[in-house]
């Protein structure tokens, strides 16, 4: 009687479904919006939280202008009125920055949840690759998308507007101060427009790397049970190894060109000084509000040269899922 009590539980048979079996199932999507592609990035409630991000901004670009006002009527003003408008104006743009990453970061999120189920459904309709490839690609290639979406588009918009407020608060202050804020800016750009050529095509070729080493380790992984003898198996491993380290090679050449493009704005106060200096602005409050102006105006060069990073990554993404996301394309 124990031993009939004691019996081991009978062994479970794993069932291994292919995906191409799910295609008779319904995933409540139709299939003309299945093979639509891409979906549009300001569709939806996305919509909203776009306007939100430009009217936000808008605020911030206010903020950079009132900068100088501010500080050109601070002749009337008491030193703790100047140092309570100059905090106020300071706290309005911390949380002006908080909610814009706020907004930014569901913006992202409801567009990538959206491709995802997209991709989701190309897979399951057999227009997938893969399965340790396409896993692959629904981690890396979908983060570049969020990370453009979510961010790039919000730092595109709010280093627009907060550059064209610091350009306006320098021409209100003496065009002169718009000549050396300008001027380191477009240096800025311009050099940071010949390092995204080669940010380029690193970040292709590591997405090439990637996805070979993806497809070396999912290959292994399908042929497990040929890898008993250790001659076979020290020969697989090698080839990882080898994969491996040209990848790594990859990434340290991407982010090589990557720092290079991200301290190309910090270069801006020092120009600014140099211009300064050229233009005679003196050492007094000259050279303090071109100090003010260019510290201003790094900030929203960082978030453009970033912006264009995150944009060369959502490029390369978009190229390596649109197999499984059909011919139609909708998003820009």
């Amino acid at each position: 009687m124990l031993m009939e009590r004691f019996q081991p539980w009978p062994e479970r048979r794993q069932v291994i479904v292919p995906l191409r079996g799910l295609a008779r199932v319904s995933t409540g999507v139709s299939a003309r919006e299945r093979a639509r592609g891409f979906p549009r990035i300001l569709a939806g409630q996305r919509r909203g939280l776009f306007a939100r991000l430009l009217a936000n901004g808008a605020c911030q670009a206010g903020g950079a202008l009132a900068l100088p006002l501010l500080l050109s009527g601070s002749g009337g003003l008491g030193a703790i009125e100047l140092a309570g408008g100059l905090a106020l104006l300071a706290g309005l743009q911390i949380a002006l920055r908080v909610q814009e990453l706020r907004d930014a970061e569901r913006l992202g999120l409801d567009y990538v949840a959206e491709v995802r189920l997209r991709l989701f459904d190309g897979l399951v309709e057999g227009r997938g690759t893969a399965h340790g490839v396409a896993m692959s690609r629904l981690m890396n290639d979908l983060s570049a998308l969020r990370q453009w979406v979510g961010l790039g588009l919000a730092r595109s918009v709010s280093g627009v507007l907060a550059f064209a407020g610091c350009a306006g608060a320098a021409a209100l202050m003496s065009p002169a101060h718009l000549g050396v804020i300008l001027l380191p800016a477009v240096f800025v750009l311009g050099a940071g427009a010949v390092v995204l050529l080669t940010l380029a095509a690193k970040v292709r070729e590591v997405r090439r790397r990637r996805g070979k080493l993806a497809r070396l380790l999912g290959e292994n992984l399908l042929s497990l049970p040929d890898l008993g003898q250790p001659r076979e198996a020290r020969a697989a491993r090698r080839r990882v190894a080898r994969a491996s380290g040209r990848l790594n090679d990859a990434l340290s050449a991407r982010i090589r060109a990557a720092s290079v493009l991200r301290v190309l704005p910090d270069a801006v106060l020092p120009l600014s000084l140099i211009g300064a200096v050229a233009w005679g602005l003196g050492a007094g409050g000259g050279q303090l509000g071109v100090v003010l102006l260019a510290g201003l105006a790094a900030g929203p060069l960082t978030q453009l040269l970033r912006a264009a990073e995150y944009r060369i990554a959502y490029t390369v993404a978009r190229e390596r899922l649109c197999p499984g996301l059909g011919r139609g394309q909708e998003g820009p």
